[in-house]
């Protein structure tokens, strides 16, 4: 069995798709990363649990041990620290904490919403001292819980820690206390029932919630500003699977990825808090259920999922690592499971290839594991060179010429057609299936079926081929996957029909409609210029008429506008040689849609695309005409003119105003009888101040003699309007009839 991974030349990493940039600024504690000082990592952990037991004692009622319970944990990692040092010194201002002048957690919405609440009760300083309990600490945190003006008539935050018996945490306080907003209690809502609600009603509101139903939506943001309250709603994900349930196998039907959707759509704070609860929430999680969540789920889904990614990139690089690393073992499955793990923590894009395998890295041999096993996982998660695990069946040189190729292939296809049952070939079909890293294997067989081979070796090969191809692109392939298209539609425009087909075929899976996803996405998040971006291009240019089908589909799906507003851009770099197929979607039933379809059309500047057009100029939906008038307005065509001029029939009154402004910048005389009508108010469609003022500036850009005694009888009936509407238009009127007067003088001259 051969599992294998080209590592390029230009050094490049492999990175994955679909990463909010929001989430890589997240990213802490990452050694050599290009990002500022960062505070030590037990400092961050401090902080995290710090922040939870804050929100445990302002969620739950006195009686509660759950407070207790999180300020113990805060403790302990609080000792490790004071064990270095006679106190910790947390540093706050309003926009975040820092430690010995490095920033803790810096730009991530939840840690800075506390340092704020610190702030806001006027504290500049924050120290923990030895012999601190979690009785003292739970105290603290409830003075803290209190409203500032109850703290201030009360002498202050220092007397109020003196009054609750806090004497091994002392505090500085501000100057000047300066309040912003109203930050608003994290427990406050509307009525959402008996709380907290158990597992089972988390359950049943989830789905309303992701759909914006309240009062179910009320209920999970609050859910997710309580971190234990999450944790025993995932245990219970776990308990439901039943008891012959492995954690791997229980974890699929764990809704973690569900929540981190309903968090990645609330809105500004509230989105980053929901994060860091929900992320809380997963390293609190015995730790066989933290791996196989991890592992399972967020990993995996990490690669194409947004939401997942900034999940995965709140616990940081760090935390996870250690969570994996903490319940592998030594054995052959645990290790290859660590491995594939930290692959995709690779591939999920939150940092570089080399940053996450030198941080993996370091983490086993911190936990204890041989030397041997930390390289044998780190070879299996990034391989730099072809491997071949059965050795005694074929051997493959370290320089790969045409007959290693060639018993690279042996290995994968060299047995007889009716042995399609051989144990190597279905290993290796396994292991493209499952996107281990083939990028070396597919570089072979693309080789090989350019190649001059028989029949037989060709069918065989081009079924492997088929089922890798796809997979190139979603594993972040994207520089061998321009490769192969290039060699196999190069190879497909000669030789006999037959293997033309075959070749022409075999492209067209790395133009799926999943691959275009994977694409556009890729492209919307890696810069433009940069390696990644490079290739994805070269790829759709590559492939060519290819993609526009499954582009569209793509397009018509994407729920998000930035990547939408990718794939328009994308399309209309091949949307002149398409507009027939373009105009077959403007029937299509969503608006927003037709009205991406009007600009790619528009994008053309070709005299085509105005008869696709004249459907949507009477669309139902005010927005999609709108963009028909845009459209309209970049082609130079007389047909176009006379449909923006059509569009002064409008019955809205930015779609007429819009028309009128970009006749007048047409200067198209063509049109002075519309504008005419719209200019007096007469005609059908919208006649309000507005659009009438637009239409009279239109025709003194246009700068017509004609236009005279219409704009001479807009001010005289100006006289009988109401004052406001009046100096409106006549003033309108009045500058047109100057910038006609100037027009005709220039021209006398």
């Amino acid at each position: 069995m051969i599992a294998s991974l080209r590592v390029g030349g230009d050094g490049v990493p492999i990175m994955g798709v679909s990463l909010n940039r929001s989430v890589r600024r997240r990213m802490t504690g990452l050694p050599g990363s290009s990002e500022a000082t960062q505070a030590p990592a037990k400092v961050e952990r401090f902080v995290k649990q710090l922040l939870i037991a804050y929100r445990a004692v302002i969620l739950y009622p006195p009686a509660s041990n759950i407070p207790a319970e999180n300020a113990r944990l805060a403790l302990e990692t609080l000792s490790s620290l004071l064990s270095d040092d006679h106190d910790v010194r947390l540093t706050i201002a309003k926009d975040g904490l820092s430690y010995h002048g490095t920033p803790v957690l810096p730009g991530r919405d939840a840690f800075t919403a506390f340092s704020r609440e610190l702030y806001n009760h006027g504290l500049a300083e924050v120290r923990f001292h030895p012999g601190l309990t979690h009785e003292t600490l739970v105290a603290f945190l409830g003075v803290l819980g209190r409203e500032p003006d109850q703290i201030d008539g009360a002498e202050g935050f220092a007397a109020q820690l003196w009054e609750a018996g806090v004497d091994t945490i002392t505090v500085t306080g501000t100057s000047k206390v300066i309040l912003e907003g109203d930050e608003g209690d994290i427990a406050s809502g509307p009525d959402i029932g008996s709380w907290p609600p158990s597992p089972h009603e988390i359950d049943e509101a989830l789905p309303a919630a992701l759909e914006g139903v309240q009062p179910e939506l009320a209920l999970l943001t609050r859910v997710l500003q309580a971190p234990e309250i999450v944790r025993e709603y995932l245990s219970y994900g776990f308990s439901a699977a039943g008891p012959e349930k492995s954690p791997e196998e229980a974890a699929r039907g764990v809704k973690v990825a569900e929540l981190a959707h309903l968090a990645h759509r609330l809105e500004g704070d509230v989105s980053g808090e929901a994060m860091e609860c929900l992320s809380a929430a997963v390293e609190m999680l015995p730790g066989s259920q933290r791996y196989a969540l991890l592992a399972q789920r967020l990993l995996t889904e990490a690669r194409m999922d947004t939401a997942a990614a900034e999940l995965v990139g709140h616990m940081g690089i760090e935390d996870v690592c250690r969570a994996l690393v903490s319940e592998a073992g030594t054995s052959e499955v645990s290790t290859e499971g660590l491995a594939r793990a930290i692959r995709n923590l690779a591939l999920a894009g939150l940092a570089s290839r080399d940053e996450v395998l030198e941080v993996s890295g370091t983490i086993m041999s911190e936990a204890g594991l041989a030397q041997e096993t930390v390289e044998s996982v780190l070879e299996a998660a990034a391989p730099r060179k072809l491997v071949v695990k059965d050795e005694a069946r074929v051997r493959v040189s370290g320089e790969r010429g045409s007959e290693s190729v060639l018993r690279l292939i042996d290995l994968a296809v060299g047995t007889p057609a009716g042995s399609v049952d051989d144990p190597e070939r279905e290993a290796l079909v396994e292991e493209v299936e499952r996107g281990i890293g083939d990028a070396e294997v597919m570089g072979a067989l693309v080789t090989l079926v350019t190649s001059e081979v028989s029949a037989e070796q060709l069918s065989e090969t081009m079924m492997l081929l088929e089922e890798g191809l796809a997979l190139l692109v979603g594993s972040g392939e994207y520089r061998v996957a321009a490769d192969a298209a290039e060699a196999l539609l190069s190879a497909a425009a000669e030789g006999d029909e037959e293997k033309r087909l075959l070749l022409a075929d075999a492209a067209k899976t790395l133009a799926g409609r999943d691959q275009m996803e994977a694409i556009t996405r890729a492209m919307g998040s890696h810069p433009k210029g940069g390696p990644e971006h490079e290739a994805c291009a070269r790829l759709l240019s590559t492939l060519g008429d290819l993609t526009i089908g499954p582009l569209l589909e793509v397009l018509a799906d994407e729920p998000e506008m930035a990547v939408r507003k990718s794939i328009v851009e994308t399309i209309s770099q091949i949307a002149g040689d398409h507009i027939m197929e373009l105009a077959a979607r403007l029937g299509d039933p969503r608006w927003y849609f037709v009205r991406n379809i009007v600009t790619i059309l528009g994008s053309t500047r070709r005299p085509e695309a105005v008869s696709a057009m004249s459907r949507t100029v009477r669309h139902p939906d005010a927005r999609v005409r709108r963009e028909t008038i845009r459209a309209l307005a970049g082609i130079h065509d007389r047909r176009a003119t006379e449909m923006l001029a059509a569009c002064l029939e409008d019955t809205d009154a930015g779609n007429v105003q819009l028309a009128a402004r970009y006749l007048g910048n047409l200067r198209a005389r063509a049109a002075l009888p519309a504008l005419h009508l719209v200019a007096l108010g007469e005609g059908k469609g919208n006649r309000e101040p507005g659009p009438r003022a637009e239409a009279i500036e239109a025709l003194g850009a246009i700068g017509s003699e004609e236009s005279v005694p219409v704009l001479k009888t807009v001010m005289r009936k100006g006289i009988w309007r109401g004052p406001k509407r009046s100096k409106l238009l006549r003033n309108a009127a009045t500058a047109a009839l100057e910038s006609i007067q100037a027009s005709k003088e220039e021209k006398d001259s």
